[in-house]
């Protein structure tokens, strides 16, 4: 738990992404602690299935359908270079 006004970082140190895997394997390592039990992981769709009891492809209104993709758009450049004052949550 942290104080109000302090915010986690966890882009950088042990978790971050560049090398979170074999920085995590060692610090078990020199804990002496368990490696990752490979049963215990699951995808995001058996999770939700297990835990809420939804099926997360089926269709929320027919419950006959299934989610398919059907367009990939990249982002909007514009939006992304111009963000809003109302947006920006940062320091001052």
């Amino acid at each position: 738990m942290l104080p109000p006004g302090f915010k986690r970082i966890r882009h950088y140190g042990l978790l971050a992404p560049a090398a979170k895997t074999e920085r995590l394997t060692l610090a078990r390592k020199l804990l002496a602690m368990p490696q990752a039990n490979p049963q215990a992981r699951e995808d995001a769709q058996a999770f939700i299935r297990r835990v809420a009891a939804i099926e997360i492809e089926c269709c929320a209104h027919c419950r006959l359908g299934r989610w398919h993709v059907v367009e990939q758009r990249g982002a909007d450049r514009a939006a992304i270079a111009a963000p809003t004052l109302a947006a920006c949550r940062g320091p001052p």
